[in-house]
């Protein structure tokens, strides 16, 4: 904000009002939206963002329709030794507790997100050493993403009391898969309980308003990337390797974990897509904003999106993908940038103040790493 100018408020909302876990006295936490001194919203305010993307969704689809959205957040503990962060376990995907050092410490976080209402519903070992996921239930945009933020503050609070570390950078060992938040989404009436994205009569269970949501998302997913996969480290997990499980290819499939956008099994009251590429270094309300907004205008221009794909992208051969016009996300994020600056549906998203700032101290990020001098270079080109 200019200096002449710059005056702002917080605003309570006190819909989130929540007593946190811990003994002793406690503490109560609320989330805030950013205010105007003549208390009208700030237009940069992310929550406020995000609540334009609802209400150009409800006036599209009617006021009664809620995205519907279910992250999966994954994140590595660590333990210190010798001044020194290492794995905490050796454990691999669904351990079992003799193999997972982490196992009490999860089951106090399930406990503590329970009292500050976040439900959880899953809980398991992910594939690597000392990686770990605590999926909870879905519920509306606005919601989850202020959840998001209080997720992440109770796990690396009670990941502490166990003398644990918890980090949810995207990439931090080379050699072991990433760790990402895939956004599970659907469009649900709240009055009747109907799933907009589901129709039984379908080839594939899925109504129109799915298909073209999926197509505005595969349109948008290179610049969406900025927004979702913001931060250098992102692009060190979307490499396109089997072993790893990124995604980077822009196709949806059926049940597929090698394309951007799969629909999983479920029943039909429960049909969704999920939007794999997302990781938690996202400011969540800006990457959920952004999403809406780049399926409601698949839906608005009626985007019919490429046939499904089944076979394992990874297989392919770069000529079978560019045949069948699968393309890619950007592999770094100076090339994401590139593509946010061309996007003008994210630029009208987020606001042009905000979208200009936000890119400049992206780019001025870029341009730092581009300049960093690491010793794998050193090692590589110093010749000596």
């Amino acid at each position: 904000m200019a200096i002449e100018g710059s005056d702002a408020f917080l605003k309570a909302d006190t819909s989130t009002f929540t007593v946190l876990p811990g003994k002793g006295k406690k503490t109560a936490a609320l989330i805030c939206d950013v205010n105007r001194p003549d208390g009208t919203p700030l237009e940069s305010c992310p929550r406020s963002i995000l609540k334009r993307a609802i209400d150009r969704m409800k006036m599209e689809l009617g006021q009664d329709v809620d995205a519907i959205l279910g992250p999966e957040m994954e994140w590595y503990y660590l333990r210190t030794v010798d001044g020194k962060l290492n794995v905490a376990d050796e454990g691999a995907y669904m351990a079992p507790p003799s193999s997972d050092a982490a196992y009490e410490a999860k089951k106090d976080i399930a406990s503590a997100l329970q009292q500050i209402g976040i439900i959880p519903d899953k809980i398991h070992h992910e594939v690597p050493f000392s990686k770990a996921e605590i999926n909870f239930e879905p519920a509306p945009a606005m919601r989850v993403a202020d959840m998001v933020v209080l997720y992440k503050t109770t796990v690396k609070a009670i990941a502490r009391s166990h003398d644990l570390t918890v980090t949810f950078m995207p990439k931090p060992y080379p050699e072991r898969a990433g760790t990402g938040m895939h956004v599970h989404l659907s469009l649900v009436d709240s009055k009747t309980g109907k799933n907009l994205f589901s129709d039984t009569n379908s080839r594939n269970g899925l109504s129109e308003y799915a298909l073209n949501f999926v197509g505005g998302l595969l349109e948008h997913a290179k610049a969406l990337a900025a927004i979702a996969t913001p931060s250098i480290n992102s692009y060190k997990r979307l490499v396109p390797e089997t072993r790893f499980e990124a995604p980077v290819y822009l196709a949806w499939g059926m049940y597929n974990r090698s394309v951007l956008i799969r629909i999983p099994p479920s029943s039909p009251e429960n049909v969704r897509l999920e939007y794999r590429p997302v990781d938690a270094t996202c400011n969540p309300y800006l990457a959920f904003a952004c999403i809406i907004e780049a399926g409601m205008n698949g839906i608005k221009k009626k985007t019919t999106p490429p046939n499904p794909i089944q076979e394992n992208l990874y297989h392919m051969s770069t000529e079978e993908r560019r045949e069948k016009g699968i393309g890619r996300l950007p592999s770094s994020l100076g090339e994401a940038l590139d593509e946010l600056e061309k996007d003008t549906l994210i630029r009208n998203t987020i606001g042009d103040s905000v979208f200009e700032k936000y890119l400049a101290a992206k780019r001025n990020e870029w341009q730092e790493y581009c300049t960093l001098v690491t010793d794998w270079e050193m090692g590589r080109y110093l010749d000596i």
